[in-house]
């Protein structure tokens, strides 16, 4: 959980970097389904991999600020 709320720049520094992860798994399937292949949660049939990945990328690149706490 991050200490703050991401400010509108942030936001969209995010909302761009989705749309660019969402845009290299849609031309890469196979990259997507390999990054979801990763780790132990079974996958959700019901998202779309180049979606889940671009999310995973996201989640990864947001997890690593600073403001994260870690408990």
């Amino acid at each position: 959980m991050l200490r703050r709320p991401l400010a509108e720049p942030e936001r969209q520094i995010a909302r761009k970097a989705y749309q660019d992860y969402l845009r290299y798994y849609d031309s890469n399937l196979a990259d997507a389904k390999k990054l979801l292949a990763a780790g132990e949660a079974p996958v959700d049939a019901k998202v779309a991999p180049a979606e889940g990945a671009a999310l995973t990328m996201l989640a990864n690149q947001l997890l690593n600020l600073d403001e994260v706490l870690n408990k």
